[in-house]
């Protein structure tokens, strides 16, 4: 994971790293980090799920938190929550990428727009991909086929994750 990673100036998108494909993008966000030996950080915006990690960017602009980045294979103990009052949510757990943080990181993110079946399917698609040591190709030509775009938009209209038909730009050498 890694706090307030390279983002691309035109639009505060995330760029892509080698090998990474971006799936879908979803707007409505908020979230909560709890760092081990660091506290707590809160935003809200949108969220970026990738083929190697989901972004979190706090689009309100408050704070020392610009973007967080939670990757797939260090994602543990995740669970979807739907409780009686209030929205949605994902909890979970991940491990430091590279000892860049001070400890763990305990995350939630909660769906303030809409539904979220569509992302929920596709998030634990690509956590049990991660997890089955599926190659990146694999999952890039999987989530790039039109098959899977035709499934996305039958799946929930009121879930506005927005699914990506073009790739964003590749982080500059």
């Amino acid at each position: 994971m890694a706090l307030n990673p390279p983002l691309c100036p035109h639009d505060g998108d995330p760029y892509r790293v080698a090998g990474e494909h971006f799936i879908i993008h979803r707007k409505g966000c908020e979230f909560e980090l709890k760092i081990d030996g660091m506290g707590k950080l809160k935003g809200k915006g949108k969220m970026i799920l990738t083929t190697l990690r989901l972004v979190l960017l706090n689009c309100d602009g408050g704070g020392d938190l610009k973007a967080f980045d939670i990757p797939h294979g260090n994602t543990f103990k995740e669970k979807f929550n739907q409780p009686f009052f209030g929205a949605n949510y994902w909890e979970g757990k991940c491990l430091p990428l590279f000892n860049s943080l001070p400890g763990n990181v305990t995350f939630k993110v909660w769906f303030m727009e809409g539904g979220c079946s569509g992302f929920n399917r596709v998030y634990r698609n690509t956590l049990q991909n991660i997890r089955n040591k599926r190659s990146q190709e694999q999952l890039a030509a999987e989530v790039s086929s039109s098959a899977f775009k035709q499934q996305f938009a039958l799946i929930d209209p009121s879930d506005p994750s927005v699914i990506y038909v073009q790739q964003p730009a590749m982080m500059p050498s």
